[in-house]
């Protein structure tokens, strides 16, 4: 959410974490920016890319080996 405030108002990035924390944290679709302006946010939109977003990072990550580690090549002789 952060990032898209940043990119469609330029917006700092600290001011857009900030009000996307109070945007977050409130149950209304509004988003009070100061002095009487307010904007609108498609919140099932922002979850949706979200989630887009981890399923896309989740196929890039390789699953974790299991088992013990592989050891040391065994020594001639042993």
């Amino acid at each position: 959410m952060a990032r898209a405030l940043v990119s469609a108002l330029e917006l700092p990035l600290g001011r857009a974490l900030g009000l996307a924390h109070e945007y977050l944290q409130g149950e209304g679709a509004e988003l009070s920016l100061g002095a009487g302006v307010a904007i609108s946010i498609d919140r099932g939109e922002i979850e949706r890319r979200i989630r887009e977003r981890l399923l896309a990072g989740a196929e890039l990550t390789p699953p974790r080996r299991r088992g013990r580690p592989p050891g040391r090549p065994a020594r001639p002789g042993s």
